[in-house]
């Protein structure tokens, strides 16, 4: 029979009271933390103390500017009326007459809509492709019937010319003339100068002649016009040609 070995190691339980068992790490309570620890992190703070918490050391970022749109312009709204003469070609000739009559009217109200004057401009196409123009600034209507002037021709500078030259007087006295008889004085012979046809006159850079005038009816304001233009035998416009309205109100903002 085989004895079997002591056991050589130590009992730890030894010296200890019966009943009492050694605690395994299990038994620790979970998390690291003690029952006191606990006890600890749930007391209430004592009376007086800083509860604020610190703030972060970490600066937020600047949210970027938010761009402002750009204003939206407003429509522009034009009153101007324009007519065109019976002739009138939507491509001009390449000789005269070129074309017809244009005649507009940019026509102006006080802040009240009641009406002040118009600009009339005439627009002669006749003898210049790019039409000669003439202007009334501010017809009224107490002015009636107004002749349509003739354009200003442009001033233009003369020329600047040096003045002639001239020698300076002589200090020696004449010379002597040999001769002792002066020859005699023959006229030339006449002769009649030879006949030549006059110039043919310029054509007419503007041929409108003529008045315009402003009637006022119940159902508006219109421009009248009399007058003849082009070549000869002139055409002849007599009657209303447009009506003068004002322009529309410009709508109120809407309040947000």
């Amino acid at each position: 029979m085989i004895d079997k070995p002591e056991d050589d190691t130590p009992n730890t339980d030894e010296g200890k009271p019966a009943g009492a068992a050694t605690k395994s790490k299990s038994d620790q309570p979970s998390g690291g933390q003690s029952t006191a620890q606990k006890k600890k992190a749930g007391q209430k703070p004592a009376p007086g103390a800083n509860t604020t918490p610190k703030p972060d050391p970490t600066p937020a970022p600047t949210p970027a500017p938010t761009p402002t749109p750009a204003p939206t312009p407003e429509p522009v709204v034009s009153n101007i009326a324009t007519w065109y003469s019976g002739d009138w070609k939507s491509t001009a000739a390449k000789s005269p007459p070129y074309n017809g009559l244009k005649i507009t009217g940019d026509p102006t109200f006080d802040t009240s809509g009641k009406f002040v004057s118009v600009k009339v401009t005439v627009t002669d196409f006749t003898n210049v492709a790019k039409g000669e123009s003439s202007t009334i600034p501010a017809l009224t209507i107490e002015q009636g019937f107004v002749k349509i002037p003739k354009p200003t021709p442009p001033v233009t500078a003369p020329p600047a010319t040096d003045p002639p030259a001239t020698d300076p007087p002589s200090t020696h006295p004449p010379a002597a003339d040999p001769a002792t008889t002066t020859p005699p004085v023959t006229d030339p012979p006449v002769s009649d100068p030879p006949v030549t046809d006059p110039p043919a006159p310029e054509p007419k850079t503007f041929t409108v002649d003529g008045d315009i005038s402003l009637q006022s009816y119940t159902s508006g304001l219109y421009l009248r016009v009399r007058l003849g233009f082009g070549l000869d035998p002139q055409h002849r416009e007599l009657g209303n040609i447009f009506e003068l309205k004002a322009p529309p109100p410009k709508p109120k903002p809407i309040n947000g």
